[in-house]
């Protein structure tokens, strides 16, 4: 992509004495990217099935998470930590558990806050590696694993955290919530059901555990529809008796990003959640040879490089920019 659109560049700005770093072509090129999704998924909803064609390869389907009981009648559902956005949830449950004897179940959720270099004289950054449940995920001198072989670290810590946006996307990949718990909002934090530990600089952090415990009821397990709703009613819904669910119908409203918080009628055990979702994609980092996760096509590569130069252009300070604007609108709607 970025010689595709340095190409362009050198058409539209020729002469001009703008120039761009890659760091600039990164970020315009996710910002476009996030604008293309958001536009296809606004379609779908919209009842254009096919507009999720071209994001074939971010749609993930049939994702199960546990549901977490948050009060009588009502509970918790976080969404895996990788998603973008939510399409279309399908909840399972017990119906009919009055009867039925309740037991827990607990379960280790494994937390730290967001690990630093420890060394004090350059190059920091030299070594960073995270592994999740034993297994290596991201490695800054493995290309497999998202870093770059030749990386030798920076001698400014501030300068790597341009390229925290591709770690968290690892971390998210392999159902890791950054800045956040299962149920709530914690700026700085890492949060899993599965062990983490981060070796930076070859000093490791471990994460500290807590037991979470949930509910568990004997039963056959059956599915549910619900409708979602605005997080007023699903209020209104709690404290007004006459305003339920019916016996087999059951309401949800989405209370923070990533978190859905489910309404059930009377007698029902909510035990998981079956999500399809179209998940994050992965951040265009050319220092760290990140590419686009986007289908493949010509449509869709040509798509983001003329947005992302039409992006570019408008943050050039460039007295012809309005006509070379409207020239680069026009090839993106005949594009797009």
């Amino acid at each position: 992509m970025h010689i595709s659109i340095r190409g362009m560049l050198s058409q539209v700005n020729a002469g001009a004495r703008r120039s761009y770093q890659d760091e600039e072509i990164d970020e315009a090129i996710n910002r476009q990217i996030r604008a293309f999704i958001s536009k296809r998924i606004v379609n779908y909803l919209n009842k254009e099935q096919q507009s999720l064609g071209e994001l074939v390869t971010l749609v993930e389907n049939r994702m199960n998470v546990p549901a977490l009981v948050k009060g009588p009648k009502e509970y918790l559902v976080p969404f895996s930590a990788n998603h973008g956005s939510l399409l279309s949830p399908i909840f399972y449950g017990k119906n009919d558990c009055t009867t039925l004897t309740p037991g827990t179940n607990s379960a280790p959720v494994y937390e730290m806050l967001m690990p630093k270099t420890t060394r004090t004289t350059p190059p920091y950054y030299a070594s960073y590696q995270i592994s999740v449940d034993g297994t290596v995920v991201f490695d800054i001198q493995d290309a497999a694993k998202g870093g770059k072989a030749d990386w030798a670290g920076v001698t400014d810590k501030d300068a790597f955290l341009q390229h925290m946006p591709l770690v968290y996307w690892f971390l998210q990949q392999n159902d890791v919530y950054v800045n956040r718990t299962e149920t709530e909002a914690k700026p700085g934090y890492l949060s899993s059901r599965k062990n983490l530990i981060i070796v930076i600089d070859g000093t490791p952090t471990l994460a500290t555990t807590r037991n979470v415990v949930t509910q568990q009821h004997t039963g056959t397990e059956r599915e549910f529809y619900g409708d979602i709703v605005t997080p007023f009613a699903l209020d209104e819904m709690k404290r007004t008796p006459y305003f339920g669910t019916a016996k087999n119908k059951l309401f949800y409203t989405m209370v923070a990003p990533g978190l859905l918080r489910v309404f059930v009628p009377t007698g029902v055990i909510l035990t998981e959640v079956e999500l399809n979702c179209v998940r994050k994609p992965r951040p265009v980092n050319v220092i760290l040879n990140s590419d686009c996760d986007l289908p493949d096509t010509e449509k869709v590569h040509d798509t983001i490089c003329v947005a992302t130069v039409s992006d570019l252009m408008g943050n050039t300070a460039d007295e012809r920019y309005p006509i070379k604007a409207r020239q680069e609108a026009e090839l993106f709607n005949n594009i797009a």
